[in-house]
């Protein structure tokens, strides 16, 4: 608690600025739906985070962990039984190919999650899709990196933006410079709630990167994150005007 009170009294004069909303993980909860998708493009949101899977068939679809329809990571269904799936509120799955369509017709930003073991499959599958409809993947998609292991992977490839996410490895910022500081491609730290609250000084992350705050549902709480300096809310987009 002392730590947040540092934050939040001595970022607002310091770093005080407007930020923008990403839509964590489609929207509602995990959802990852083709019909919440396009609601939040349609409504002004430019930055949509979808988390992505393998069917027991192969194919790659938007899904967290196949929280819908009875199934898991572990149980996984046919790309067939993941499209008749009933999503909470009437919205429909959405498959990677189904994903590049709303791509071509909206213009935004997809920041690429997912729960497999590797990422590297998904990326080969999302580039897959993406070129075959004309879509510009290294510059529209957005990828998310854990370890200092996939960065050394990725850090080849000709990505216009990276975001490091912090919650797994939880370094401190002294080894996120020192690993990450000198290729302007990782824009963004991404912390928890919690790592946000216990950083002392939060403010030198501005120094040299964004920082991205998850995940946020309340409309006061957003907005102190943004007047401390925050540069980006991820939201399951369950409260309105994010923007401020």
């Amino acid at each position: 608690m002392f730590f947040a009170l540092i934050n939040a009294f001595i970022l607002f004069p310091l770093n005080a600025r407007p930020y923008e909303a990403v839509i964590h993980a489609g929207g509602g909860g995990y959802l990852n739906s083709s019909e919440l998708t396009q609601e939040y493009v349609y409504n002004g949101y430019d930055l949509i985070e979808l988390d992505f899977a393998f069917t027991a068939d192969g194919e790659l679809v938007c899904a967290h962990e196949f929280e819908f329809g009875g199934y898991s990571m572990q149980d996984r269904p046919t790309l067939a039984q993941f499209c008749n799936i009933s999503l909470p509120g009437g919205v429909s799955p959405m498959t990677a190919k189904e994903l590049m369509s709303v791509m071509n017709r909206m213009g935004f930003s997809v920041i690429v999650d997912t729960k497999e073991e590797s990422i590297f499959p998904v990326l080969r599958e999302l580039r897959r899709c993406a070129e075959s409809e004309g879509i510009d993947f290294f510059g529209r998609f957005i990828v998310q990196f854990y370890s200092e292991r996939d960065y050394s992977v990725l850090k080849a490839y000709p990505f216009e933006e990276l975001w490091f996410t912090n919650y797994k490895a939880n370094y401190r910022y002294s080894q996120i410079l020192e690993r990450f500081g000198e290729d302007g491609r990782v824009t963004t730290i991404v912390l928890s709630k919690r790592q946000w609250i216990t950083c002392p000084f939060a403010w030198t992350f501005a120094e040299n990167m964004k920082i991205a705050v998850h995940t946020v549902n309340d409309k006061g709480l957003a907005a102190l994150y943004g007047n401390c300096g925050v540069d980006y809310i991820f939201s399951d987009g369950n409260i309105k005007n994010l923007y401020f």
